[in-house]
């Protein structure tokens, strides 16, 4: 399921729905530094994690649901940037993540669209292709680094076994239901006040569904500050607590080598 665009108001970020003007980016084509920097990302992408990368010549892949426009030669730098924050992030990974779980094609793009609702990110399955665009949330660079982990996690949920007897709505209040749009109603959460209202949810948008709920606290366990955040927060969120525990035992089934000293590592 494809990550829509979502207000982290837990961390103080907002998103940017617009396009920033291609006055903005560089007028000129791709300069050989800077094509020789995405081209060495690129490789080293392929060769640390076996992802295949692409941002031009797109025109081959039709995506069901799925519209976007290819990123053009005065862009590039734009693109650099948001590249290098990827490449980080993968970094996190263990070599063989990857492989596991089927990714099969990595596109960056821009004006990224999943059923006319704009998107960060998108991962389809079962073609294992992963989509960002590298526009929207762009200068928030949390919010960037956290949709990247939120689509990974998309492509684990579709590669572990389903679990028919999986916990996770339990954990939530008696009678909470999950809903189409995850927004505020008002109340406001008793422990942090820049949290959504209803205990146990890092954000609005983990009140869509119980994929979605996974997908944004495992993204927050993947950036720093919001994994020091909501490690603080489940010290008076019992429902938070039981999650964070619960993801964790998960994606150690899935991947031995992230043991709790990985999760130790990552809070620093």
């Amino acid at each position: 399921m494809a990550q829509r665009y979502q207000a982290l108001s837990v961390f103080f970020a907002v998103f940017a729905f617009s396009f920033l003007s291609p006055s903005l980016c560089h007028s000129q084509g791709i300069s050989s530094k800077t094509q020789a920097q995405i081209e060495a990302i690129f490789l080293k992408l392929e060769e640390s994690h076996g992802i295949d990368a692409a941002y031009k010549n797109l025109a081959f892949y039709r995506i069901r649901d799925v519209v976007f426009d290819e990123i053009e030669e005065g862009e590039a730098l734009r693109f650099l940037a948001f590249l290098k924050v990827f490449s980080q992030e993968i970094n996190k990974y263990p070599a063989g993540f990857f492989r596991k779980g089927g990714l099969f094609k990595v596109f960056f793009v821009k004006k990224l669209f999943f059923e006319n609702q704009p998107a960060q990110g998108i991962y389809r399955h079962p073609e294992g292709y992963m989509l960002f665009d590298i526009y929207r949330s762009f200068g928030n660079e949390l919010a960037q680094r956290h949709g990247i982990h939120h689509e990974i996690f998309h492509m684990i949920d579709t590669t572990m076994p389903a679990d028919p007897q999986d916990p996770w709505g339990s954990f939530n209040d008696p009678g909470f239901v999950y809903e189409k749009q995850g927004r505020w109603h008002g109340a406001r959460n008793k422990v942090n006040y820049f949290a959504p209202h209803q205990l146990g949810f890092v954000t609005d948008y983990a009140l869509v569904s119980t994929v979605e709920d996974k997908a944004e606290v495992y993204a927050c366990l993947f950036v720093p500050a919001q994994s020091r955040l909501i490690h603080k927060w489940q010290r008076e969120d019992p429902i938070l607590a039981k999650k964070i525990a619960r993801l964790k035992g998960l994606i150690q089934q899935y991947s031995s080598e992230i043991t709790p000293d990985f999760w130790q590592q990552g809070l620093k």
